[in-house]
């Protein structure tokens, strides 16, 4: 918060986050954030789903639905040359061929008619992404990536940054026509026989989706939230303006669909 606070003339608008206050060191961050920058805004985005995950792969064996997961496994070998990479710290060429993998399989994934959703689309996407693992989580070495193949294409991923003994779920998706493989769950296989091999003790997953997040032992957990911090300066205090003028807006129209969605009483004559 300080290193930012010493660079405020250099930005505008900061957005941090996700983040939550689960631990001391957290809640510390928020409230050093708060102190240094009188002018920020809260966005709410629910609680994330946790995993405490166990010492041994071999706890799940037991697992009626992780057994579903194997037998999904060797359905999809026997369907083609099915095959799962695990790529740790990537660096330079590596970097590029994993994104643009994981951009095609994202064109044929379901959010292809959800843009919103995407994270790999654009070009100005896959070079923060670069940049980051370049630059941070490969010299760190925080950065997993899981590709299944299916007859030589690329066509479903699951990415994870992890520090010290916990991973994040940054982001998996697979190809839409290949749903019948349930590749998401195999993937999701190969991760625990890694984290569990390495020492990996709690897997947060995100928020929202608890209904299937839930079938391996995810279950709530911290409420997570962004921050934005506006500058001082004349151009943060405007993007402050209109950021609550949208959100003043939004709310006003959120009455008004309750209001037309309630029923209309007819007095009695």
């Amino acid at each position: 918060a300080g290193a930012l606070f010493a660079a405020r003339r250099t930005w505008d608008i900061l957005r941090l986050g996700t983040m939550d206050t689960a631990t001391p060191e957290r809640e510390s961050l928020v409230t050093s954030c708060l102190a240094h920058f009188p002018h920020t805004a809260r966005i709410e985005r629910g609680r994330t789903i946790i995993n405490r995950l166990p010492a041994t792969y071999a706890h799940f064996m037991g697992d009626t639905f992780f057994k579903r997961i194997l037998y999904y496994e060797r359905h999809w070998q026997r369907e083609g040359q099915a095959e799962v990479r695990h790529i740790h710290a990537p660096a330079g060429e590596e970097v590029s061929n994993l994104l643009e993998e994981i951009r095609t399989i994202e064109d044929q994934s379901w959010l292809r008619t959800e843009p919103k959703g995407r994270r790999f689309a654009a070009a100005i996407d896959l070079s923060f992404w670069r940049r980051l693992i370049d630059s941070t989580l490969t010299p760190r070495g925080q950065f997993d990536a899981w590709v299944a193949y299916f007859n030589g294409q690329p066509v479903a991923f699951r990415i994870h940054m992890t520090t010290g003994h916990i991973s994040y779920l940054i982001a998996n998706q697979y190809i839409e026509s290949l749903s019948k493989f349930s590749l998401g769950w195999i993937l999701y296989r190969h991760f625990l026989e890694y984290a569990c091999a390495h020492g990996i003790a709690l897997l947060d997953m995100a928020p929202n989706d608890a209904h299937y997040k839930g079938r391996l032992g995810g279950e709530p957990g911290p409420e997570r939230f962004e921050l934005l911090v506006f500058s001082s300066a004349w151009r943060g205090q405007l993007a402050r303006i209109m950021f609550q003028l949208v959100k003043a807006l939004k709310r006003g129209r959120a009455v008004q669909i309750h209001a037309a969605d309630a029923p209309v009483k007819i007095p009695p004559e």
